[in-house]
């Protein structure tokens, strides 16, 4: 059978969407997380674990920090409970410069914010990559005991590996990608489902 991760290990060009359509692809690839409805906290742990409930996106205006609220079920060793992300993208797709802490308005608490919007934890978005020492405040923040939330960051790499879990969501925003690597793919298999 033909090799599935070849055609994954490409790296999908973002500076070919506006910031809107990156807010709107991350959406996305939280919504194609989404297995089923799952509102039952009594339902089976394994089938809760780490799965996507809900996403809530802000729409156009001023959004306080947030672009997303994407609610998850995570299960430790004694309990299964939701996990709500505080979602913000940064995207800087014709500059291509490294996301700062300068680029956040009136230089926010992130702490503060987290709080503000009753999360769990603050996932930064970007379409480039976190400057150095803004991915440094993200690492103390998480490794502080006294601070109960988790800061994560995904750069543009990590949002292309989280896009090609779900092909019909690079479909959408990038046909022309689609069509040069996952139709090569379905042809691969095509061809080796006649040859065996």
């Amino acid at each position: 059978m033909p090799n599935r991760d070849s055609t994954h290990s490409a790296t999908l060009d973002l500076t070919s969407i506006d910031d809107e359509q990156f807010e709107s692809l991350i959406a996305a690839i939280f919504r194609a997380k989404i297995l089923s409805p799952v509102t039952d906290q009594n339902a089976p742990a394994e089938s809760l674990s780490h799965t996507v409930v809900s996403v809530s996106h802000t729409g156009r205006g001023a959004d306080e920090g947030k672009d997303l609220m994407v609610i998850t079920w995570v299960r430790d060793c004694v309990i299964t409970r939701q996990f709500k992300w505080l979602v913000q993208c940064k995207h800087k797709p014709k500059s291509k410069r490294s996301v700062q802490q300068s680029d956040f308005k009136n230089n926010p608490s992130f702490i503060d914010l987290v709080r503000h919007h009753g999360a769990n934890g603050y996932l930064l978005v970007c379409g480039t990559r976190p400057a150095r020492n803004l991915q440094s405040l993200f690492d103390s923040l998480t490794a502080d005991d006294g601070n109960p939330y988790q800061f994560i960051i995904w750069d543009g790499t990590k949002v292309s590996e989280e896009a090609h879990k779900h092909p019909e969501v690079i479909e959408v925003f990038f046909p022309d990608y689609y069509h040069s690597h996952f139709q090569f793919e379905f042809d691969d298999v095509v061809g080796w489902l006649k040859r065996n």
